[in-house]
């Protein structure tokens, strides 16, 4: 029983150690005029005007942290709303995740369920002009509930540096 054990830590621990990350752009979109940007008024942001969350305002102020100073990085220079070339909006949203672990061993089949919180992050970027999504970046992974703040701050600080890797896209 014991290999067993062992077994199903390692498939946790493999299971909570990556965060997935994914883009998606439109393949016709000139993104080299792109060197303005600002965040997108409250108009077109998605949490409906205060609906209650599980992600905290200080989540939201790390993540817009993270994006403000990668796209710093980048040299993108940031202005007023009408002034931009594109506008950013980032959604957060925390949900519970099963994933089973169904075997034989040992003459039993079972099946090991784990139930934990995960964290998505979604960065959109969107044209100005027409007010159309043209890029997205999603990241997606397990949350550790006990990190202290600057943990907090660094996590995401370094999944917002993967979602934001692939922007602007290369052809």
């Amino acid at each position: 029983m014991q290999h067993r054990t062992w077994l199903v830590l390692g498939v946790l621990i493999a299971g909570c150690s990556g965060v997935e990350v994914g883009h998606d752009y439109d393949k016709n979109y000139n993104f080299s005029a792109l060197k303005t940007w600002s965040w997108s008024p409250k108009e077109f942001t998605a949490d409906g005007g205060g609906q209650i969350s599980r992600v905290t305002s200080l989540t939201h102020e790390r993540i817009r942290s993270a994006v403000d100073h990668e796209l710093t990085i980048k040299k993108y220079e940031r202005v007023e709303p009408q002034a931009a070339d594109f506008l950013v909006r980032h959604y957060a949203a925390i949900g519970q995740r099963i994933e089973s672990d169904s075997g034989y061993d040992y003459g039993y089949y079972g099946q090991d369920l784990r139930v934990y919180d995960e964290g998505t992050i979604i960065v959109d970027v969107i044209s100005a002009k027409d007010k159309r999504l043209i890029w997205r970046g999603t990241a997606r992974g397990a949350i550790d509930p006990d990190l202290k703040p600057e943990e907090r701050e660094k996590k995401i600080q370094e999944v917002v540096h993967d979602i934001m890797a692939d922007f602007p896209p290369t052809k």
